[in-house]
């Protein structure tokens, strides 16, 4: 009976120590999905009722992983007045370097303390990402940020690439900033009036030339991390293409998405814009069918009133022998 007692007991400690001895299992919650999520900045750092707010940093999950949400903390400041703002907003994937939300009139006013106005936010960004799978959240550390908020921007012109000569269709640089960055905020255009004379004119702008009043174009080229720039070309639909002199004004001109449209200081601008130039012939093979590939400057693509034409003038050797001109 005692024997039988020690067995017992023997075979309880075994199957103890063994079940003590088991490797633990994680539970899903404690499942390890995603590593360290970083917040290095955002842009652009002048907010506008619709703008669009870029967050840097990563890597963040693309959207099969779950959520994302930005978070904002901070303390907006406008006219004397102090207000303390507390955002969270679902975050659009990029890719793994970038995420994105939009900034529509009810989360502009949850930045600038419950109303349309300008002022200065200054706010900690934190990003937080949920599993779908697990519902585990991983979250970033905060960083500072400080945001201007503006319901309307008035674009500032500094300088522009004037008095050199340039072809059609080529862009004109020029210095600016406060610009519009399209989409939902609105366009920033480059404006421009003056005199346009082709090259040989001896009378007046009224008799020889072309004037231009309010002529307006669109940019490229710009910088949307700090709302500066860029470029504008100078198109055939407008100037034509027969080669000449314009001299004149430039203006840069935001036309918000609400219809507000605000204009930057006016400068003298003067451009000498020759005529299309093949530059290079990279293609010195060919087949029938096949494609010829040309370098240069000023071509202008087809369209109702104007566009490039390319002309081949020469001779043709035949394989067999025998030389004919050729003119395409």
């Amino acid at each position: 009976m005692f024997q039988s007692a020690i067995a017992k007991l023997t075979v309880l400690m075994i199957l103890f120590s063994s079940f003590s001895c088991t490797e633990k299992k994680d539970s899903p919650s404690e499942i390890n999905e995603w590593g360290i999520i970083s917040v290095t900045g955002g842009y652009p750092l002048t907010l506008l009722p619709a703008s669009r707010l870029t967050v840097e940093g990563g890597p963040f999950p693309d959207p099969s992983f779950g959520v994302l949400t930005l978070n904002i903390d901070g303390v907006f400041q406008a006219q004397g007045s102090t207000f303390t703002v507390t955002e969270s907003r679902l975050a659009k994937w990029i890719d793994a370097s970038h995420i994105e939300i939009s900034v529509p009139p009810d989360l502009y006013e949850g930045l600038a303390g419950g109303q349309m106005q300008n002022g200065t936010l200054s706010a900690r960004f934190w990003v937080e990402a949920i599993s779908s799978r697990t519902q585990n959240s991983y979250k970033s550390e905060e960083i500072p940020v400080n945001i201007q908020l503006s319901t309307a921007l008035t674009p500032a012109l500094e300088s522009v690439s004037s008095g050199n000569v340039y072809h059609f269709e080529s862009p004109i640089t020029f210095s600016g900033s406060e610009l519009l960055m399209g989409s939902e905020e609105g366009e920033t255009l480059a404006v421009l009036s003056g005199c346009f004379l082709p090259y040989g004119a001896v009378g007046t702008c009224e008799t020889d030339g072309v004037t231009m009043s309010q002529v307006e174009l669109p940019l490229s080229s710009f910088d949307p991390r700090t709302r500066s720039g860029g470029t504008f070309g100078i198109p055939v639909a407008v100037f034509g293409v027969e080669p000449g002199y314009f001299e004149g004004t430039l203006t840069l001109r935001n036309v918000h998405e609400g219809g507000v449209t605000v204009d930057s200081r006016t400068i003298p601008f003067t451009v000498d814009l020759i005529e299309v130039q093949i530059t290079r012939v990279d293609t010195l093979e060919s087949s029938l069918g096949g494609y010829i590939v040309l370098e240069g400057e000023g071509f202008a693509k087809q369209g109702n009133l104007c566009g490039t034409t390319l002309a081949f003038e020469g001779e043709f050797q035949h394989a067999g022998g025998g030389v004919d001109p050729f003119s395409l």
